[in-house]
């Protein structure tokens, strides 16, 4: 069989197999559709090439012929389809009327004439010469970059597959056909991934699935001819050898596909290869590695040093921002936080999906469905361009978003400022586990901090009734002593110091008041209720009793304010607790206390919460204090206790709320207390 022979047979079969792939996956789709139709045309028109030069089979030069003029309308066809333009659908039929007339030559014995050659020639150089002119315009008009990339690569391809594609028509020799067809196979392998994967496939994933298909195509070969030696070629022993041979590539498929790949990577790609490796290695140190700030700064290293980005950054969960804080960077700085509600469309994107998020994936929003011809509407379009902004924000192409069960915790940004496109899959699934393994560090080191104050509340609970009666008993003593005392037998010195002891003695016994009411389990009757009706009344209460002339008090509560599962009496005395520090802070001095609720979205799961507010224009908080801030007995207080503000975490906790603050020395603080929403019904 002579190379021109082969090689038509084989273009065949690769077109064949490549349209009904894409039929198997969506035949909704009007892309696949023309896609898969210009697929079999190709195939048809190298099946009969082959039939009328290897068999010499009657009618085959006409199919071929008729084939041969289809084709570039097809191609026509095809790519505005996949550019998703209105406007040029005159052109089309015009391009399909010219096709069908010249394709009827095929019918009539001019078709072995040279001018039908000749017209058939130029039909086809003038149609595809227009398309590819058309895709390359449209390239230059393209908003994003990594769609130019994408229509600019197919049409340099698809130009030159077409001119060697044309020795097909045009030449006699062997060898130029035979490069114009495996030229043609590749180019339709290419345009089918990038088709599928809404992406342009990179060099080294066309390359890398090329060596496994063609490693299995000469195993499969050779194992077909040792079974013909073996058994031989009768009908019976010719599908027996089929099914043995077929059996034994479907079990070696996966491991031989996972080892061809990495070779083929090994060898012709060294700096994709190096990265896989240190991304590997990476993941086998994380496992090992226990502290968080270790972790993420080994990552960034790690992921920095590689070579292949040059933007690497960590965001964690900050409940009292609504929002994500940058941690960590390699690189250069991206914005310090992404908020929930200034980054709305982001956050939902995110959230929702729990899944890497590619820019992209994105920018193909921005331009028309090639299935319906329908562009985005403003809405959408605004959607996406915001989501876009947020990436530029980031500095990235891909934020992996880092889980805990189903919450997000964390965000991982990667870019690399020297491509345009996106990451390939094997390195996005490799990131992907680096995003998970720093999620189960943080999650874990979460666990822990839970897990000792578990273990302190246990602790101070199996003590707090033996101590409590043993300081109690002795408080109540001391008082009753002092109080049978008779003061007017007492020197006027005397009776201050009896009245400074029985002082004490009551705030000591507030004090293991306290402590027993920490450390007693929390059984909140929950109920809905209306937090503004609580804050109202306390606010009331509280100003009247503690007779603050100097504090002005202001509400700026949203009304219809839904309803949150609460006890009340517990809430009024987280709300007391908050309110006494507020007016603490002011140390006698006029300020002004600001308390406020709202609706917001979480950055967790993008549920609903209610918030509630109590702000002070007080000192403020140090960096430093504000980690203990919840620590049960730290206080900044000369009498105080630390316990209440511990005492208010645990029963917004036990809420299923969440409390943090947000304080400025010489601006004031902030108490943050988020609620979820009460179930309708």
């Amino acid at each position: 069989m002579e190379l021109n022979s082969s090689a038509a047979l084989l273009t065949a079969f690769v077109n064949l197999a490549v349209a009904v792939a894409i039929l198997l996956r969506d035949r909704r789709r009007r892309v696949y559709v023309r896609f898969a139709a210009m697929a079999i045309t190709l195939a048809i028109f190298y099946a009969s090439t082959f039939f009328a030069r290897a068999l010499v089979v009657n009618g085959a030069e006409q199919v071929r012929f008729a084939a041969a003029t289809l084709i570039p309308a097809m191609v026509f066809s095809v790519f505005m389809s996949l550019i998703a333009t209105k406007k040029r659908v005159l052109m089309q039929r015009t391009v399909w009327a010219l096709g069908f007339v010249i394709a009827c030559l095929s019918l009539t014995p001019y078709f072995m004439q040279k001018w039908a050659t000749a017209l058939s020639i130029t039909f086809a150089a003038v149609t595809l010469f227009v398309t590819f002119q058309i895709v390359w315009r449209q390239s230059r008009k393209a908003t994003q970059k990594s769609e130019q990339v994408q229509l600019r690569s197919l049409a340099i391809g698809g130009a030159a597959t077409s001119i060697l594609g044309m020795g097909e028509l045009a030449s006699a020799s062997n060898f130029f056909p035979a490069v114009g067809s495996l030229a043609v196979a590749v180019y339709m392998y290419f345009f089918y991934q990038t088709i599928i994967s809404y992406r342009l496939i990179d060099v080294v994933e066309l390359i890398s699935k090329g060596a496994v298909l063609g490693a299995l195509t000469v195993i499969l070969g050779a194992l077909f001819q040792l079974l013909l030696f073996w058994i031989g070629t009768g009908t019976g022993q010719f599908f027996f050898n089929t099914f043995i041979a077929s059996f034994v590539i479907l079990i070696l498929y996966d491991q031989m596909r996972s080892w061809i790949e990495e070779q083929t990577i090994r060898v012709l790609f060294r700096e994709r290869f190096i990265f896989k490796q240190a991304v590997q290695d990476l993941l086998i140190r994380l496992r090992s590695t226990i502290d968080v700030r270790s972790a993420i700064d080994l990552t960034l290293d790690s992921l920095v040093s590689s070579r292949k980005l040059t933007h690497v950054s960590l965001y964690l969960l900050r409940e009292a921002e609504l929002g994500f804080g940058l941690v960590a960077y390699r690189g250069p700085r991206p914005s310090g936080a992404i908020n929930a509600e200034s980054h709305a469309a982001f956050f939902s994107e995110i959230v929702r999906q729990k899944n890497p998020l590619l820019k992209e994936m994105v920018e193909r929003k921005l331009i028309a469905d090639p299935d319906s011809l329908q562009f985005p509407s403003e809405a959408e379009r605004a959607r996406a361009s915001e989501v876009i902004a947020t990436f530029n924000e980031l500095g990235a192409q891909a934020v992996l978003p880092l889980l805990a069960g189903v919450e997000v915790i964390g965000l991982l940004c990667l870019g690399d400022t020297r491509v345009s496109t996106g990451f390939p899959a094997d390195e996005l699934a490799l990131l992907y586990q680096v995003a998970d393994q720093i999620a189960v560090s943080v999650e874990n080191s979460e666990a822990f901090e839970r897990l000792r104050e578990r273990d302190r509340l246990a602790a101070i609970g199996e003590m707090s009734a033996g101590l409590a009666h043993e300081i109690r008993n002795p408080l109540g003593a001391i008082k009753g002593a002092v109080q049978v005392l008779d003061p007017q037998r007492f020197p006027e010195e005397t009776r201050e110091l009896m009245g400074v002891i029985v002082e004490e003695v009551e705030r000591l016994n507030d004090v293991v008041s306290q402590f027993l009411a920490y450390a007693k389990p929390l059984k909140p009757s929950l109920v809905p209720t209306q937090v503004n009706t609580v804050i109202q009344r306390t606010v009331a209460l509280f100003a009247e009793e503690q007779r603050c002339q100097s504090v002005e008090f202001k509400l700026h509560l949203l009304p219809d304010l839904p309803l949150i599962m609460s006890d009340a009496d517990q809430l009024r005395q987280v709300l007391l607790n908050l309110l006494i520090n507020a007016v603490e802070a002011f140390e006698g001095a006029p300020g002004k206390i600001e308390v406020s609720t709202r609706v917001v979205s979480s950055p967790r799961k993008l549920d609903h919460q209610v918030e509630l507010r109590i702000r002070d224009h007080g000192p403020g908080i140090d960096a430093e204090n504000m980690k203990r801030i919840f620590v049960p007995f730290f206080t900044t207080k000369a009498q105080g206790t630390g316990l209440g503000l511990a005492i208010s975490q645990r029963i917004v906790n036990s809420h299923g709320g969440r409390i943090s603050l947000q304080s400025r020395l010489a601006v004031g603080t902030t108490f943050i207390l988020r609620f979820p929403m009460a179930k309708e019904g």
